[in-house]
């Protein structure tokens, strides 16, 4: 059997020697994006399912979830951030809230350049936009496969059927 904590400093440092060199490549950002994205689903899931509902996470259940990622920030500013990432007020964070939430801490941690090719990626048909077939496929990389159709229709403002470039930006800043 692996050892699978060896083999996560090994891609941390990796990660970090990148990053410190200043030469992240658009390959690079897409594919610390999709890992910290995946990363973050499988812990989502550990989290949801503390109250017997595995498709939301409560208040107690982000602290518990903010926590264990490591986030140095403390209790007062984690609520702040579940009330600003809750975008619909329900009290919870739902699937297609924690895909944006997700999305903007990568964005945030690796920039544009991230957001950008794995958008560029997708977009197979050179659209400036995501049909609902390439959405699933980000989705099913980044591990919320099965909210694919709940997410493309979070991120689907306009009702157009397509998720523009500038819908996602836009859904990273709610």
């Amino acid at each position: 059997m692996p050892d699978l904590k060896r083999s996560k400093t090994n891609r941390d440092l990796e990660e970090n020697e990148v990053l410190l060199a200043g030469e992240l490549s658009r390959q690079d950002a897409r594919k610390f994006l999709i890992r910290d994205a995946r990363h973050h689903v499988a812990r989502f899931a550990d989290f949801a399912i503390l109250d017997g509902d595995a498709s939301s996470l409560s208040p107690a259940e982000y602290q518990a979830f903010a926590s264990l990622l490591g986030a140095p920030i403390g209790d007062s500013l984690r609520a702040f951030e579940f009330v600003v990432t809750d975008a619909n007020n329900d009290g919870l964070l739902g699937i297609a809230e924690f895909f944006a939430w997700s999305l903007s801490h990568a964005y945030a941690k690796y920039g544009a350049k991230a957001l950008d090719s794995t958008f560029s990626r997708y977009d197979t048909d050179d659209s400036g936009s995501l049909d609902s077939f390439e959405l699933d496929k980000v989705c099913t990389e980044m591990g919320f496969g099965a909210a694919s159709l709940e997410i493309f229709e979070s991120l689907d403002k306009d009702g157009n059927n397509a998720v523009s470039y500038r819908e996602i930006v836009e859904a990273l800043r709610t």
